[in-house]
């Protein structure tokens, strides 16, 4: 498949990956509201601190998946720095730090909550182009 033709793929799907990012940033809303006393609990291994890094993973797993396009529209975010904290929490379940997990969880949330919704509203204002017609072979002779 050549670059174009994935890039429009993922365009296509963009409205689908923004919409689950948006679902799941109220889940780190709320982990985040009940505190670090309920995240901490355990050394981390509980359902709050948990909750916060699956919600995480799944958000910033369906970001870095969006078109350059898209991406291109949201300079608060930094793509890359997303795509590797994905990557940690997805892969380093062994080596969590959890401390840096909180300061990750109050960082990225404002910044998501805030992102997110222009992401959603430039992919409204900006529908996929038409695909070009092909032409007929009378067109090409």
């Amino acid at each position: 498949m050549n670059v174009r033709r994935k890039e429009v793929r993922k365009r296509e799907r963009d409205g689908e990956r923004l919409k689950f990012a948006a679902e799941v940033i109220p889940v780190l809303r709320q982990v985040m509201e009940r505190g670090e006393g309920a995240f901490f609990e355990n050394g981390g291994r509980n359902v709050w601190a948990l909750s916060a890094l699956q919600g995480m993973t799944i958000v910033f797993q369906s970001l870095s998946e969006l078109s350059d396009a898209i991406k291109k529209s949201e300079k608060a975010l930094d793509w890359k720095v997303l795509s590797t904290r994905r990557n940690y929490f997805a892969h380093e379940y062994l080596h969590w730090e959890m401390s840096a997990v909180w300061a990750d969880l109050q960082r990225y949330t404002p910044l998501l909550e805030d992102a997110v919704p222009r992401l959603v509203r430039w992919n409204k204002e900006h529908p996929m182009p038409k695909p070009r017609e092909s032409m007929s072979p009378k067109e090409c002779a």
